[in-house]
């Protein structure tokens, strides 16, 4: 499998022809905690080892029901230099995206803007999420955060009934690589409170294989009043506690003198395709309403705490990953 390393540049196309299997996926966020809306949007793009599987899709998550809309590989095109794609007739780059989706199950036409957009802080050594790991070549998975936090108004219309959009946030994320891991947890959440201003929340523990090695793979950040807080297996973050109990699920992540206690509830989920050595063959589930409680603690004293009640949430077999199993939480 190969790709393009861009350390500096997660939004852009990585893929190559060679980059085989391969996927590459963008994923656009839209809840209002004030109205219950809630939209996924991923435009991606899937290389099989046979060249006659290839094609591109947007999958459509909207009020726990998904959509897969399948395209022609042909139908992907992007742009080399900043992040702007297109599949079929929908548009997508990090200020705006156009939607023209139809199917059997679903329309969805939408002009959707983002404004006060917050972007993850970098720095040399440290390019995206990923830290040290985005100059590392061969991850089976790598992941990227393209905007903690933003506004985002306009027009959606879903089955031809044009949408409430009052109060929406928006966030934007991105996958690429070979296939997802066999187990992680991921959770999200982001909006405005009156006591923090602009919060957003984000954690990935995975199960991660590299070369002749396995480990446990974690990525989190807390921001709120400007700053951001990263845990990661890069900045000897470790997490010390991990529980579920169906679609419930308690982590608690430790670095230093700070601890950060995410709980999270979600009654309902999507089916969603993920990226397997074989395939788009792999369903996983992910809920856009789940409850999700962060608590961000220093030397034992609460420096930030928020419920959400639009969060998003992914739990795919991480009985591995488990740390104090419990029944109940």
């Amino acid at each position: 499998m190969t790709h393009k390393l861009l350390p500096g540049s997660p939004e852009l196309y990585h893929g190559t022809e060679k980059s085989r299997p391969y996927f590459e996926g963008w994923y656009f966020k839209h809840v209002s905690e004030k109205t219950g809306f809630s939209l996924a949007v991923i435009p991606g793009v899937y290389r099989s080892r046979k060249k006659s599987e290839d094609h591109c899709f947007i999958q459509v998550l909207h009020n726990n029901d998904s959509y897969y809309i399948k395209y022609p590989i042909e139908e992907f095109k992007f742009n080399a230099n900043e992040f702007e794609i297109n599949i079929g007739g929908s548009f997508f780059s990090l200020s705006n995206i156009i939607l023209d989706i139809f199917s059997d199950e679903i329309s969805v036409k939408a002009k959707i803007a983002y404004s006060n957009q917050t972007p993850l802080k970098t720095s040399t050594l440290s390019p995206s999420i990923m830290g040290p790991f985005s100059f590392f070549p061969g991850m089976q998975c790598n992941h990227g955060v393209l905007s903690l936090n933003h506004d985002a108004g306009g027009i959606i219309i879903i089955n031809g009934v044009e949408q409430d959009v009052s109060g929406l946030s928006g966030y934007i994320e991105k996958d690429w690589g070979e296939a997802f891991p066999d187990s992680w947890l991921w959770l999200q959440c982001n909006g405005t409170s009156k006591k923090y201003g602009n919060y957003s929340c984000m954690c990935s523990y995975a199960s991660i294989p590299y070369a002749f090695l396995n480990f446990k793979g974690l990525i989190a950040l807390v921001m709120y009043e400007g700053m951001q807080h990263r845990f990661a297996t890069y900045n000897f973050s470790r997490v010390t506690r991990l529980v579920k109990n169906g679609r419930n699920v308690e982590i608690t992540i430790k670095k230093f003198n700070l601890e950060l206690i995410i709980k999270a509830v979600s009654p309902k989920a999507s089916v969603l395709k993920a990226p397997a050595a074989e395939g788009m063959a792999r369903d996983i589930r992910e809920s856009l309403n789940a409850e999700i409680n962060v608590s961000l603690k220093k030397r034992g004293k609460v420096i930030f705490e928020q419920t959400h009640s639009m969060g998003g949430l992914e739990i795919s077999e991480i009985d591995s990953i488990i740390i104090n199993k419990a029944h109940h939480i």
